[in-house]
């Protein structure tokens, strides 16, 4: 809470002020805005994610076979793994699937494996990461409207309607946890800034109180229960100047839990640490959490990685952030065997992702260090119009501010330096992209309405009276058109991805749940093989699987780099075990593909009109597995869908005449591979 509760004793009656009622014992009136309401920001914010969490898709192979299949497998003893998380390489941190499987042990100990549990269990988790989200996001907004409103309002507009907050949000990666932790890091910083300045206002009367109880020379009861009075007041100061301690704490946690290299973002947050409450106070904010942390993940890792097997005395102990750490510093493989992109990969990715409020908030520190050396300026003025006596009008700290909004722009430079770019490393500055919006909203607004106080000054004819006018109407003018034009571009936007691309979950949920009906020849006991080819890397997880006994297979197709393998639980190993083949060179290994015969074929197979494994890998007559098409659905075709606009937005009837679709296809085998003979 960031009330300020002051109590007086009066005429034998004892009155409680607080800020948010309407007068104080010094007179100051003040009262909460409707707004900054907690639960009504937490509720308009969870409102849109809610509907990421049904809507949202898969985007990121990354998210399903470091994340979702990992939790899949401690749910269910089903799943792949990607090299990162092999027991020979130990770079991923299981403290973080840990706290994502807790959330699915409800629906999985309610439903099963089984059925549909697993989809429930799915979404459990995903709107568990949409409550984390919109909390965040609605703490980090009722600060900033409380240190400028205009500040505030874009940060809620820019959290609600923003696509990289609609697709980052309720994604299951390390990226996301950690955009969660900078926001709420983000936010504490802003909520110590925010206590200075009551502190400023009413640190002066809390003065003058204890002073004139000094002066009285009986001491009371009642002149006693004020003095308790005033410890309150001195105790509830200090808890709240440990908001800046807990910014710095949730970097940590975001950093050794979420994404290490989150870690560049949080610098700013240090840096201002140090200048707000100095060296030794941040050190300890830091420090302390650090070594409970990373005394909780090395624990964690050391026993899902199997460092404990050889008993407490002989145990190797593992830590992933070190082993991340060690493998980027050596250069080992290098990320660059993933892929490379030029410099504005970032640039083109976000002016997507938050179309108007991107350019908003790269120019954010210009415009921050603008509006304080024009407060300053002003209140240089206004000191020497009223001879000396200062403004009592709020000031807004636009340099501590800014430093709330660095997170961004270092991140940015950082990662675009970078060879290998990801969209998902950046999620982790989407809370101080939207501070940094907001900045620069609120500093144009100031500079409009500073122009028209210095119009209105101005009595020389009717012309500057129309053009102060004229200040005001164009600056409500582009106020809201910029609102406007933000909303629409990211609506269509955020529909595009979600219609444009979201066949492949659909095509896996289209699976039969009782597949035997389908496959006369297959026993109870056999596994149900799903193949895919060059599609790999759109599998969502086996959380869309409608059971245990379904396994995706990759059959060879034009990829011919390294794919992910199954947990080894039949030999007893889970996550310790290190499959044979996994490497982190990128280079494919016979184990990885799958090889049908007829003891083993494939069941169903996964395509599009472009890939066409169907014809390409069964080809010749023995292995003519008969396909029949059970679900296909649209599925934009990049390489042909020339039309940038129609490409990237949604706009209807120019969309669907402009753009270039394939068919994404879900077939099942009819024939039996050894006879021959039709199924049915």
């Amino acid at each position: 809470s960031q009330t300020y509760t002051m109590k007086k004793k009066k005429n034998g009656t004892t009155t409680s002020t607080t800020t948010s009622t309407t007068t104080n014992s010094s007179g100051v009136v003040e009262k909460e805005d409707v707004l900054v309401s907690s639960f009504r920001l937490f509720a308009i914010l969870l409102a849109f994610r809610a509907s990421s969490a049904v809507h949202n898709l898969v985007h990121d192979c990354d998210e399903t076979f470091q994340s979702l299949e990992p939790v899949h497998f401690l749910l269910c003893d089903v799943g792949t793994q990607s090299w990162e998380l092999s027991g020979k390489y130990a770079l991923r941190s299981y403290a973080y699937v840990v706290l994502h499987a807790w959330i699915g042990l409800v629906p999985r100990g309610a439903f099963g494996c089984e059925g549909r549990g697993t989809v429930v269990a799915f979404y459990a988790m995903r709107f568990a990461l949409a409550i984390f989200s919109a909390r965040g996001d609605a703490f980090l907004t009722r600060e900033c409207l409380k240190i400028e409103p205009k500040v505030g309002a874009t940060v809620l507009l820019v959290a609600t309607f923003g696509t990289g907050n609609y697709v980052a949000s309720t994604s299951m990666l390390p990226n996301s946890f950690a955009m969660g932790c900078m926001t709420r890091a983000v936010a504490s910083s802003i909520k110590y800034l925010n206590f200075r300045a009551t502190r400023e206002r009413f640190g002066e009367v809390v003065v003058k109180e204890e002073m004139k109880k000094k002066k009285k020379e009986k001491v009371s009861d009642d002149e006693k229960e004020e003095e308790d009075d005033e410890v309150v007041i001195e105790e509830t100061l200090v808890i709240k100047s440990r908001a800046m301690e807990r910014a710095c704490m949730w970097c940590v946690i975001g950093v050794l839990i979420g994404w290490p290299f989150a870690g560049i973002a949080c610098v700013p947050i240090g840096a201002l640490s140090v200048w707000m409450v100095g060296v030794t106070r941040t050190t300890k904010a830091i420090v302390l959490p650090t070594i409970g942390l990373f005394v909780f993940t090395t624990l964690c890792d050391t026993f899902f990685y199997g460092g404990f097997s050889n008993g407490i005395f002989r145990t190797e102990w593992t830590n992933s952030v070190v082993n991340i750490v060690k493998y980027n510093v050596r250069g080992s493989g290098g990320s660059e065997l993933y892929g490379t992109e030029n410099w504005s990969f970032y640039l083109r990715n976000l002016a997507l992702q938050f179309n108007v409020a991107f350019p908003l908030a790269v120019v954010a520190p210009v415009m921050a260090l603008f509006s304080h050396a024009f407060q300053i300026i002003l209140e240089a003025k206004t000191r020497k119009m009223n001879k000396g006596a200062m403004s009592k009008k709020a000031k807004v700290p636009w340099l501590a501010l800014l430093f709330c909004a660095l997170p961004f722009h270092v991140a940015l430079v950082f990662f675009s330096l970078m060879p290998h770019k990801e969209e998902r490393f950046l999620y982790i500055v989407y809370g101080p992209l939207a501070v940094s919006s907001g900045i620069t909203v609120a500093a144009i607004f100031d500079t409009f309405k500073t122009f028209s106080r210095v119009i209105k000054r101005v009595t020389i004819g009717q012309f500057f009276k129309s053009s102060q006018r004229a200040f005001t109407v164009l600056a409500a003018l582009i106020g809201v058109s910029s609102l406007m034009l933000f909303i629409a571009l990211s609506a269509s936007r955020t529909f595009a991805l979600v219609t444009y691309y979201g066949a492949p979950i659909e095509i896996y949920g289209s699976l039969p749940e009782k597949p035997l009906e389908w496959l006369l020849d297959k026993k109870p006991s056999d596994d149900i093989n799903v193949c895919v080819g060059d599609e790999w890397y759109r599998f969502p997880s086996h959380f869309h699987l409608p059971n245990k006994k379904y396994r995706i297979r990759f059959i060879r197709g034009a990829f011919n780099g390294s794919l992910p393998m199954y947990f080894e639980s039949a030999a007893g190993k889970g996550t310790a075990g290190s499959p044979v083949g996994l490497n982190d060179k990128n280079q494919a290994h016979e184990n990885q593909w799958f090889y049908p015969n007829a003891s083993s074929p494939c069941d169903f197979l996964v395509e599009t009109d472009e890939t066409n494994d169907g014809q390409k890998y069964f080809k010749e007559k023995p292995n003519d597995y008969g396909w029949d098409i059970v679900r296909s659905l649209p599925f934009l075709d990049n390489s042909k869908s020339t039309d940038f606009l129609a490409r990237t937005l949604y706009i209807p009837g120019y969309s669907e005449k402009h753009n270039v679709y394939t068919k994404y296809h879900l077939k099942v085998r009819t024939k039996n591979i050894a006879t021959g003979e039709r199924l049915y």
